[in-house]
């Protein structure tokens, strides 16, 4: 343990330096690097504290990410995000992943005098020339699109830099929006920039040096504001917070705000920084050659010293990455929950846990009694967050080990396992991650989030390691989205195969995915369709599960008989309505009629909607042999015309098409019996002088019986058969309308009435001859005496009901029957007493 802590003393104050660099070798042939990294990895590992540096009240700490062999190339222009570096090798940008494998090679020629190039939030590369802002959006293959500059701007981009493009004359500001570059602000002399360092923006706000003042333009609001005066500043940096870092060379003088009314902190530093970044949010890092300084207020500062030369600096949400010659290192602040469970000497809940957990084999007694006098879920939840922030996995293991252990104690009730479960969910994420060479933080990860992670990856055209990290976060909803970009770059580049193949391929993958996850064609269906891939293209809308979109793509392809068909499919009367009026708009009426004998032979939809347009309606059922529905149109026709008898011969012959079907039996006698009518009616007309055309048999029935003409009526009832029942009605009805009373009792009293009496008391009533009505109650031998004093009180009979009702020796009913006589007829009361006193 002495030993040990040489090492850490004398790796702290960098004596140490020549012998790590120069490889002197131990008796067992291992360097003295070797051995000295091994054993600060494994003291780190037992307590990550120990190369913890404390900056006021917080403590940083450097890590290394991985290893990566850098350019040694001078003047080396460069790119980096979260995920991977470009570098500018010569007459390439080159695209690396951290690990240092090749994603791409991309010939700067395709651009022309590269002026700047970056990545943006999504993780594009974006590079700016003197005419153009070209963003790279997929690496392999590579594609990408070109915004340039207007033809009516007679300027250059002079400099680019998170969406802001600044003219090298004017000075004028532009911003870069979707795919076109529009002015955002004129400069019109207000501000001179020297140098490309003397301006920054982070996407929400730039701040510009001007030669005498400092202006802040608020990028939304296209406003700019002017936030110190004769102030001479060289360069400046921007924090995703919009914390302002201004540092001017003459003086090494650093100076950091968020409102210039508020200095946060200023130093005067011993040399010219190579490079100023932020190190995560809130602290400003300036790195030297083999060396980084974070600065706090009151003149405080922390180093760390590396042992090669520093190559670039890159800002994370959570930190600072550090590329040298060698390796990857990330410098990042200890939060709160880890310096409670690592500081030396700690006495926090968390702490006492991990080293309860330590104690568990040895005395396990001993370490649950810990447990009794710590905050457990406090413990618990500092162990989780802890193990989120640590990169190494034994760390990792140790505190979710720790926080496994605490939990164990704590009811559900108390403290929520889902937390643990997601930690480890995400942990397990990164793993996954690193193995496949992206590193990220767990705050990088949630800044990111899975799609973007996917988009990324998707980019590459690594789809499989999409599908991995699906699989490892047990998430789903992002197979569609790797399913249609690999579906579209199979049909885009896979120049050799056919289209059955593609489509054989495409199914087999489109059918593997979960049955409750559904991924739409419309997108794959269209890359084919728009490579010429016609057959694939039908064959995939097929394969749309979303009835609408399929008919969409089937229509887009002209395929009008599929699409028919698939609406018909779906029982949707409003879905191949809107596609019936489609096909009237786009086929000629022979295209039309042809697509719907052939597909909806039996379906009454077109006729339906057609039903006012006859023209278009005797058409298709005479091409499609609709027989009767030609003969129902035609006597519709006719009807209207008022000539239905000249159609006649037409309808007999389309009938006469049809065999074996009872219903046109039927019609066919019926014409056959209006054909004896009208000669029956022609006969009537020319021997009593009176037209009886266009009447109907009960009509010309009726009309007999008003013109008394017995004979001829019982001529028409004996050739039509007319159902004596049927006749009792005509003549009652008839009778009544022509108020022929006296015809009408006669008739009733002629004999005994086949249909009652009842039918001549209703028709007289509904005609409003209430007195003639009341005529034939005393007939109706159906109903009772109640029934009977009802009717005479509704017909007005007064003086009849009130003798049927003496004649019954009704007391009661005779006192209702005087509650309803009239006030101004007191015979009636008075033959009510009378009837009364004789009872």
């Amino acid at each position: 343990m002495y030993r040990i802590f040489i090492f850490q003393a004398t790796y702290a104050n960098k004596p140490m330096k020549k012998c790590v660099t120069n490889k002197y070798k131990t008796s067992d042939s291992r360097s003295l690097k070797g051995i000295f990294n091994d054993v600060v990895r494994l003291m780190v590992t037992r307590n990550p504290s120990l190369n913890w540096e404390k900056l006021q009240d917080v403590f940083y700490r450097n890590r290394e990410i991985c290893t990566l062999q850098w350019p040694v190339e001078e003047e080396l222009r460069y790119a980096i995000s979260t995920t991977v570096i470009a570098i500018e090798l010569r007459d390439f940008l080159q695209i690396f992943d951290y690990n240092g494998n090749m994603i791409i090679s991309i010939d700067k020629s395709q651009f022309k005098n590269v002026i700047r190039f970056e990545f943006d939030g999504a993780e594009q590369l974006v590079v700016a020339t003197p005419n153009s802002v070209t963003v790279v959006t997929q690496f392999k293959p590579l594609a990408f699109k070109t915004c340039r500059l207007s033809e009516n701007i007679q300027d250059s981009i002079w400099d680019y830099k998170s969406g802001l493009i600044i003219m090298q004359q004017s000075q004028d500001i532009y911003k870069l929006t979707g795919s076109s570059i529009e002015l955002l602000l004129k400069n019109e002399g207000q501000y001179t920039l020297l140098t490309k360092e003397h301006w920054n923006s982070n996407g929400n706000k730039a701040i510009l040096l001007d030669v005498q003042h400092v202006y802040e333009l608020e990028i939304n609001e296209a406003k700019m504001t002017k936030i110190l005066s004769d102030a001479q500043w060289h360069r400046v940096v921007l924090s995703p917070n919009n914390f302002i870092c201004l540092f001017n060379v003459k003086f090494n003088k650093l100076q950091v705000f968020k409102s210039s009314s508020r200095i946060l902190l200023e130093h005067t530093l011993e040399e010219t920084p190579k490079g100023i970044k932020w190190c995560g949010d809130d602290t400003i890092a300036c790195g030297f050659l083999d060396e980084i300084k974070l600065y706090g207020p009151g003149n405080s500062y922390v180093a760390f010293w590396f042992p090669q030369e520093i190559a670039a600096l890159h800002t994370e949400i959570d930190g600072l990455k550090v590329f040298t010659e060698e390796s990857v290192q990330f410098i990042s602040k200890v939060e709160k929950h880890t310096s409670n469970t690592f500081k030396i000497g700690s006495t926090e809940s968390s702490a006492i846990l991990l080293d309860s957990l330590d104690l568990l084999e040895e005395n396990a007694a001993r370490a649950i009694e810990n447990l009794k006098t710590i905050n457990l879920k406090q413990a618990v939840t500092d162990c989780i967050e802890a193990s989120k922030e640590e990169l190494d996995p034994q760390l990792r293991k140790r505190l979710l080990s720790a926080a496994s252990f605490g939990k164990a104690s704590l009811s559900t009730e108390v403290f929520n396992s889902d937390l643990f479960v997601e930690a480890c969910s995400v942990l397990r994420l990164l793993s996954l991650l690193k193995a496949l060479e992206i590193h990220l933080t767990v705050k990088e990860y949630s800044t990111i989030t899975l799609p973007g992670l996917i988009t990324i990856l998707l980019r590459r055209q690594e789809h499989y390691k999409c599908i991995m990290i699906c699989q490892a976060v047990n998430s789903l909803e992002q197979l569609p989205t790797i399913f249609t970009h690999w579906a579209i770059s199979k049909i885009k580049y896979s120049k050799d195969s056919n289209d059955g193949e593609l489509y054989s391929s495409i199914k087999e993958q489109y059918y593997s995915l979960p049955d409750h996850i559904k991924a739409h064609i419309s997108e794959i269906f269209n890359t084919a369709y728009l490579e010429g891939r016609f057959a694939l293209s039908r064959n995939l809308a097929l394969l749309e599960y979303s009835p609408e979109m399929r008919i969409a793509q089937l229509l887009q392809l002209d395929e009008n008989s599929m699409a028919l068909r698939e609406a018909l499919k779906m029982q949707c009367p409003e879905l191949s309505t809107s596609l019936i009026f489609n096909f009237c708009e786009k086929l000629t009426t022979a295209q039309l009629a042809k697509l719907l004998i052939m597909d909806m032979p039996t379906e009454q939809l077109y006729p339906y909607i057609f039903r006012a347009d006859e023209k278009l309606l005797y058409d298709y059922y005479r091409q499609t042999d609709r027989f009767v529905d030609l003969a129902h149109l035609i006597l519709l026709q006719s009807k209207n015309e008022g000539s239905i008898r000249i159609f006649l011969p037409q309808v007999q012959e389309l009938y006469s098409k049809i065999l074996n079907n009872n219903l046109i039996k039927q019609d066919t006698e019926l014409i056959q019996r209006q054909e004896k009518i009208w000669i029956f009616q022609e006969t009537l007309t020319a021997n009593l002088g009176s037209s009886f055309s266009d009447l109907t048999l009960d009509q010309t029935l009726s009309k007999l019986i008003e013109m008394r003409q017995e004979k001829h009526t019982q001529s028409l009832i004996k050739k039509f058969k007319v159902n004596e029942k049927k006749f009792y009605h005509i003549k009652i009805g008839a009778l009544v309308e022509k108020k022929m009373f006296n015809d009408l009792y006669q008739f009733a009293i002629s004999k005994k009435s086949p249909v009652g009496y009842e039918p001549f008391y209703k028709c007289l009533m509904r005609k409003g001859y209430k007195g003639e009505a009341s005529i034939y109650i005393s007939l109706i031998s159906t109903i009772s005496y109640g029934e009977k004093i009802e009717m005479y009180v509704k017909c007005k009979a007064f003086e009849e009901a009130i003798q049927l009702a003496g004649k019954e020796r009704d007391i009661k009913g005779l006192k209702e029957l005087y509650k309803k006589m009239p006030a101004n007829d007191p015979q009636l009361k008075s033959l009510i007493n009378e009837y009364m006193s004789k009872i």
